[in-house]
């Protein structure tokens, strides 16, 4: 595809060019500057010369870090706009920040963290104005998912740390990932998932989301509760949002009970659960839905536009903070003999968050341990590809909503630099947050900055702010999850597979969503994946490669006799072009293809006794084909030497300069001869079946022979064609393969004179041929057209 753009944006700074005289300047959608560097980050003359590198750096740098571009035209109104939209994004990210990291597994505050460093790498590389990046529901519960295998710290380290270095290890592993994904120009996977497939994963993962939190929504405890400055220790906590997670955090690896065990669990322990908890989580969960109608009521009803941007979440969290401290909702707790910051929470009550350790996140680089970067390798990779599909969704959107264009592997590198950046201080893997990119829209951001100026806002909460949130109830952190898992799942999207009777795709959401349900979020990935590449391979290796052309009764035309059923076949000939790239995937099908047409062409001979001559020439149009793989090319030159074999032509129409030239490096051009390759199909068809008849008739005897495996190029020059000339290179596709005389007089003529011309051809005057009595169809068309327009017999009596 990039060739073509380079082909189309070459064309139209040409056309301006051309318009508009040699010193206008015109403004195109395919500016210079963005696109002409996309193949590849440096080439190699640029690398291994300082001065052509210097000039590359500053030409590419922008475009990898586009904030030295728009800043130049930064306005007030843009600042204004971004700073409206990074208090409301702010106010929403502090609590789900909070939330996130435990459900992940990791003590609160490294979900601010997550948010800090990698919204100011963003904000400089980013190319998505509205984009919000930062934790979010999906990535943090694979991360807890993962998490879930590593139970046995080393002895010089709590469970907390070694959890925090596995996570700090996995963002360094998906940064590195998702970078050399963008620099190899892998943006190509954000159309690897297929949206029916990505969304039935999504719609699994919400319902786990969502059963998840039962524990911390009912306040089911089975122990006791003990309470560090940092959060709740997964070992001793069955009953905060952790505890949701400390059974998958606690448990051998040997069995991970799945989201139907958890909610029969949490079911058959209602008689356990806190009174005050379930009624504090019901009040949440019901607060931040009825906000979201009421907020649509005011703008819809009321016409005040500003309700989108009431803070319900951050109104949550402090009406939930005051209602626990005021009315001393929260358990008891004991305080740890050895560390005065660490209780153990006793007897009824509400669970809290109590310490969170604030200040700035501690600088260092992850372990990099040779037996962990292989177990987590694998787990990276899912984690991009699932991230990339989700933000290149929304920020593709976005571009379209706003005018502007992304491009996907720059987004891979943003992201792949602000995950290795983050993880040195102390972020876990992060991509965007579909619901904050929503709020950040609708409230206005204007560019990227809105980005660094939340990120400094969560960066004043990590340092002086973490303490407010002493009284904050874990099952309050859970009903903010419990209500985002819901707006994740999208049930319009199963019923619109219904309601097209779209039977496929709706199989494939179907199997991703039991899938990543039943079992394991790691096992869904891996089938919801390794199911979109099996269609794409399947899809590849069996495609419609090809098009059986017929001529269209009464003119010259060749279309496809699939759509057009009223084409004709061709005496003799099989018309076929092929539609998609050949390579080593498809290439052996188009081979079967053949033959199967081939034997149903002689099937249906044999049965009509229609007496029709049998196939003699193939014609193989490859206009669509840009290029092809030594396994295609290696493979082509085994069907035309066999068909050569059985006497049958094989000709081959419209191919382009890079097909001529891997013909000739591969020997396959002088296997099938330059006679026989043509600029369209009526100069093929019109040439072979010339070459048909007079074969057929023994008074017209035609040297026409089938060209020789070791016949060169050369040798045709000095050899026989018979009644046809070897075209020259200015005027080969003038129609000369049509023509008794040329205007050279050469001596290929030998065995057809004149007057056989004059009869076949019927005084043809110029380009163009007589097909059936009192029809002449003349070519004004452009070479690579199959279009000719028809003149009436008047003209050609005259």
């Amino acid at each position: 595809m990039g060739d073509h753009l380079k082909n189309t944006r070459e064309w139209i700074r040409h056309s301006s060019n051309k318009d508009d005289g040699n010193n206008a300047e015109k403004t195109h959608f395919f500016g210079h500057h963005e696109e002409d560097h996309e193949q590849m980050l440096f080439t190699k003359e640029e690398l291994t010369n300082p001065k052509e590198l210097a000039k590359a750096m500053k030409v590419k740098i922008p475009l990898y870090v586009p904030i030295f571009n728009w800043i130049k035209s930064y306005s007030r109104e843009d600042l204004i706009g971004d700073i409206l939209s990074s208090i409301t994004v702010a106010t929403m990210l502090v609590p789900q920040g909070l939330a996130y990291a435990v459900l992940a597994g990791l003590p609160a505050i490294y979900g601010l963290y997550s948010g800090w460093l990698p919204l100011v790498i963003y904000s400089f590389m980013g190319g998505c104005k509205q984009l919000a990046v930062g934790p979010e529901a999906l990535l943090s519960v694979l991360l807890g998912s993962i998490l879930g295998g590593y139970t046995t710290p080393p002895e010089d380290m709590t469970l907390d740390d070694y959890l925090v270095s596995i996570a700090l290890t996995l963002a360094l592993l998906v940064g590195i990932v998702s970078f050399l994904f963008g620099i190899c120009q892998f943006g190509f996977l954000g159309g690897i998932l297929s949206r029916w497939v990505l969304s039935g994963f999504i719609n699994a993962v919400a319902l786990i989301i969502a059963i998840s939190q039962l524990d911390s929504l009912l306040g089911v405890r089975t122990g006791g509760h003990s309470s560090s400055n940092t959060h709740t220790s997964s070992t001793e906590s069955s009953s905060s949002l952790s505890g949701s997670m400390s059974e998958v955090i606690t448990e051998t690896t040997t069995h991970h009970p799945g989201p139907y065990e958890k909610f029969w669990t949490a079911i058959t322990n209602l008689a356990d659960s806190d009174k005050t908890t379930v009624i504090l989580s019901a009040g949440c969960i019901v607060f931040l839905v009825g906000m979201r109608f009421f907020k649509q009521f005011l703008v819809r009803k009321m016409g005040w536009k500003n309700a989108k941007y009431i803070p319900e979440i951050l109104l949550t969290v402090i009406l939930t903070c005051v209602i626990t401290a005021i009315f001393g909702l929260d358990r008891e707790c004991i305080t740890s003999e050895h560390d005065e910051n660490k209780c153990v929470e006793q007897g009824s009550g509400v669970s809290v968050l109590r310490y969170v350790k604030g200040g700035f996140p501690s600088v260092g680089f992850p372990s990099f341990q040779a037996n962990t970067i292989q177990e987590l390798l694998p787990q990276a990779f899912l984690i991009v590809i699932v991230g990339f599909v989700e933000a290149t969704a929304v920020s593709k959107g976005l571009a379209t909503k706003h005018n502007y264009q992304i491009n996907s592997n720059r987004e891979l590198v943003a992201f792949g630099v602000a995950n290795i950046l983050g993880s040195i201080f102390g972020s876990y893997p992060v991509f965007s947050s579909i619901p904050r990119t929503s709020i950040q829209d609708m409230a206005g951001s204007r560019t990227c900055l809105s980005g660094f100026i939340t990120s400094c806002l969560l960066l004043i909460t990590c340092l002086f702010l973490t303490r407010l949130f002493y009284y904050l109830p874990y099952c309050a952190m859970a009903s903010i999850i419990f209500v985002a898992a819901f707006g994740l799942i999208e049930v319009h999207e199963a019923m619109f597979l219904w309601k097209t009777r779209s039977w496929g795709d709706l199989i494939q959401f179907s199997i991703a969503l039991l899938a990543t349900f039943i079992f394991e979020v790691e096992v869904g990935i891996l089938i919801s994946v390794g199911m979109c590449i099996f269609l794409v391979l399947k899809h590849s290796s069996s495609p419609h490669v090809y098009s059986v052309l017929g001529r269209v009764p009464g003119t010259n035309r060749f279309k496809d006799v699939a759509k057009f059923p009223e084409a004709e076949p061709i005496e003799g000939i099989l018309l076929v072009r092929i539609d998609e790239v050949l390579y080593f995937a498809n290439i052996g099908q188009f081979k079967q293809l053949l033959s199967e047409i081939e034997r149903m062409m002689d099937r249906s001979t044999n049965v009509t006794g229609s007496g029709s001559t049998p196939l003699q020439s193939i014609i193989i149009n490859v206009v669509n084909i840009p290029v092809m793989d030594a396994s295609a090319l290696l493979t082509i030159e085994e069907m035309v030497t066999a068909y050569h074999k059985r006497s049958v032509k094989v000709a081959f129409v419209q191919m382009s300069e890079k097909i001529k030239e891997s013909f000739k490096q591969s020997g396959l051009y002088d296997i099938v001869t330059p006679q026989y390759i043509f600029d369209s199909n009526y100069e093929a068809v019109s040439f072979l079946e010339q070459s048909i008849n007079y074969s057929n008739n023994d008074s017209r005897q035609v040297n026409l022979n089938m060209p020789q495996g070791d016949q060169s190029y050369d040798d045709l020059n000095n050899n026989e064609v018979g009644g046809f000339d070897q075209p020259s290179s200015s005027s080969r596709f003038n129609n000369q393969h049509f023509l008794s005389k040329n205007s050279d007089n050469n001596n290929n003529t030998n065995n057809i004179n004149d007057d056989d011309y004059q009869n076949s051809f019927n005084n043809n005057n110029g380009g163009g041929a007589i097909l059936s009595d009192g029809l002449k169809l003349e070519d004004y068309s452009e070479p690579e057209s199959d279009e000719f327009i028809q003149s009436s017999n008047q003209k050609s009596k005259k």
